[in-house]
């Protein structure tokens, strides 16, 4: 029997863990994915899941798409990052003209990339727009076909576009000098009055046309559930790398001024039952939201208007949850953890680069409070 799409690409994410594994630490040193494994990922087909069908791709269910990005965060995290991006630009880039969306989309080989901080400047002229910029974060830069940038229209309407570039017409700067993700070569670009024929770009706001490949349900969810909810995806998959490698460590480890092994000491029994209710709780509550969404939008239901809300609110929890759980991990593993050759040190280093993402950082509970009081979100991504 052929596996679904979901299983198929969850085996790949899986089999992949060892090759991942393998050049984690060469990820590091050169600041971005080594060419072995952005070339494996993509024959898999894993940057392409989010892809509509009508252009070669897999358009994965929602849920699917998540436990992929988890379990490529177990084996290495700058890789799942990486992916995380590249992956989100097919349902964010719905808005495109059909010929542009065939031109990229429809290359199996593409990789887009992107950012949408700092806006950039476009200026209207004949045909399109003249567009210039700095922008930060541009994760996968330096392996990426196509740029997708964010910029204000100059005499326009209020509000950011979003534009796609040829990578080719962008510089990359080396300023992806970090403490954790450092394989992610998120490095900023820039664009110097760059040509954006009319049909490459869109208005970011809510209600707008979506393509003819962008009709399934899966384009039918909030743009949080692809900007935010992988970004703890990835945390989820980063603590999971950590306690599995406590629980193998506690094995033969014998702490200091101890004559039983770590598994023995009621401190690390208790670490470990506390960090696994950490990280089990908050993907159940990631998940369940998920999985009703997504059984939402295939039976045709409205979308709740308070789900973005509530995906923002599960998926910070779940970050945060997830870094809060490597770090009682990294303490209970004691010196051992701090040597580079632990996959607790990178869990470590990698979780709290991810906690400062916009979309899961501190000021996202603000946002989700406001709107429990009643208030204005304030976050323009919740409305689209």
């Amino acid at each position: 029997m052929t596996p679904s799409p979901t299983a198929g690409l969850l085996q790949a994410a899986r089999d992949l863990g060892p090759l991942l594994r393998r050049h984690a630490a060469e990820g590091d040193r050169q600041r971005e994915l080594p060419r072995d494994v952005v070339d494996a990922l993509g024959s898999a087909g894993i940057f392409r899941m989010w892809v509509p069908r009508s252009l070669g791709g897999a358009e994965l269910d929602y849920p699917g798409g998540l436990e992929v990005l988890e379990e490529l965060a177990r084996h290495d995290g700058a890789a799942a990052w990486v992916v995380f991006v590249a992956a989100t630009g097919a349902p964010l880039l719905s808005r495109l003209s059909d010929e542009a969306l065939e031109q990229v989309l429809g290359d199996p080989s593409a990789i887009v990339c992107g950012s949408l901080h700092p806006p950039g400047r476009a200026t209207p002229v004949p045909g399109g727009h003249r567009l210039q910029g700095r922008w930060s974060y541009v994760s996968g830069c330096g392996h990426a076909s196509w740029l997708a940038l964010s910029a204000l229209v100059e005499g326009g309407a209020a509000g950011p576009h979003l534009f796609l570039v040829p990578a080719r017409q962008a510089q990359v700067l080396d300023t992806w000098h970090t403490g954790g993700l450092r394989g992610t070569g998120s490095h900023d670009v820039t664009v110097a009055d760059v040509f954006v024929p009319t049909g490459w770009h869109f208005a970011m706001a809510p209600g707008a046309t979506r393509s003819r490949h962008h009709q399934g349900p899966l384009y039918r969810l909030p743009a949080y559930g692809f900007l935010g909810t992988p970004v703890a995806a990835v945390a989820l998959g980063l603590a999971r790398t950590a306690l599995d490698a406590l629980v193998e460590m506690a094995t033969a480890k014998v702490p200091v001024g101890r004559t039983g092994a770590l598994r023995e000491q009621q401190t690390a029994q208790v670490a470990v039952a506390r960090a696994q209710a950490q990280v089990a709780s908050a993907r159940a509550w990631l998940f369940q939201l998920a999985s009703q969404l997504w059984d939402d939008v295939q039976h045709g239901r409205p979308v709740p208007a308070d789900a973005a809300a509530q995906l923002m609110l599960a998926s910070s929890h779940a970050a945060w949850s997830a870094a809060a759980a490597v770090d009682q991990v990294q303490k209970t593993a004691g010196a051992s953890a701090v040597y580079s050759a632990n996959p607790i040190e990178r869990a470590f280093r990698d979780i709290h680069a991810v906690t400062q993402h916009r979309r899961v950082a501190e000021v996202s509970f603000e946002t989700v409070g406001r709107t429990l009081l009643g208030l204005e979100a304030g976050d323009p991504v919740l409305k689209l």
